[in-house]
């Protein structure tokens, strides 16, 4: 069905509510997934980094364990993988160019500080082991990295709970958002959208009625009028002056019967409901 130009016109402001409307809430739809995804994707990255510092650490303490057997805690390789723990470790704490923390940070303060102080304890341990060879610097060694562990493992368990939770404020965002927008649409529907389609439809049916009036119950009686004059008119015995007369009412009820016919010709392409 088509409505006619003015009808469609009229129709215009209640679907650029409708529609301005929903592109609000897609927009609202898109900003979640977009920092949804952005969180998710920055907890998976610090759990793969919190995993190459559990292995890093390892490594580190086994390499020193191996040495303190042969007597000597030297070589490039020990150096290699304390920079590269150094340089994950930091990445952890402050991030990097493509990997901002801050907003982490802000809800795991406690945790990122805990972690720091393990990772310095650490950190001091190691660097005893490697001036001093005593057995007694390895085992604090082994307890710090035990302790710093933990805090790997702490971190790491509240990283999969925020990860879980964004996901379950996700869902809870998206089915708001898809309620609000049902309710939305049914209110702009009944109270908008419906009232206007209501008040079109009165017109058209006010307008076939004048239409119908003016068709049948005007022209029929004009018709007449017509036929009567053109039969007194076929009569010569009338006066002259009669006749002029008729002649000119005859002429003024054709006018009248051409105006009847174009205005309802003009209501019926303008006002009815085309299919």
């Amino acid at each position: 069905m088509k409505l006619p130009s003015e009808q469609r016109r009229f129709l215009l402001r209640p679907l650029a509510i409708m529609t301005i409307s929903v592109f609000i809430l897609l927009s609202f739809s898109c900003v979640f997934i977009v920092t949804s995804s952005n969180r998710l994707k920055l907890n998976s990255t610090l759990m793969k980094v919190t995993s190459a510092q559990r292995s890093l650490s390892q490594k580190i303490v086994n390499y020193i364990a191996a040495d303190n057997l042969e007597g000597k805690i030297t070589g490039l390789r020990l150096d290699s993988l304390i920079n590269s723990f150094t340089q994950l470790q930091h990445v952890l704490l402050y991030g990097d160019q493509n990997l901002n923390v801050a907003p982490l940070k802000e809800d795991m303060i406690s945790e990122y500080h805990k972690l720091d102080i393990g990772y310095i304890n650490f950190f001091k341990e190691l660097g005893k082991n490697i001036s001093n060879d005593s057995a007694t610097n390895f085992i604090a060694l082994l307890n710090t990295e035990n302790h710093y562990l933990e805090q790997l493992d702490n971190f790491s368990n509240n990283l999969s709970g925020a990860s879980n939770q964004e996901v379950e404020n996700f869902q809870r965002k998206e089915i708001s958002i898809i309620c609000v927008s049902i309710l939305l649409i049914f209110i702009e529907v009944r109270f908008i959208f419906l009232p206007a389609i209501k008040k079109i439809e009165g017109q058209n049916t006010a307008l076939r009625e004048i239409s119908f009036t003016q068709a049948h119950i005007v022209r029929r009686p004009l018709t007449n009028i017509q036929s009567l004059l053109t039969m007194i008119l076929e009569n010569k015995k009338q006066d002259q002056f009669v006749t002029e007369l008729l002649t000119l009412a005859k002429k003024e009820a054709d006018e009248l019967d051409g105006v009847i016919k174009n205005n309802v010709h003009k209501s019926d392409q303008h006002n009815k409901i085309e299919i």
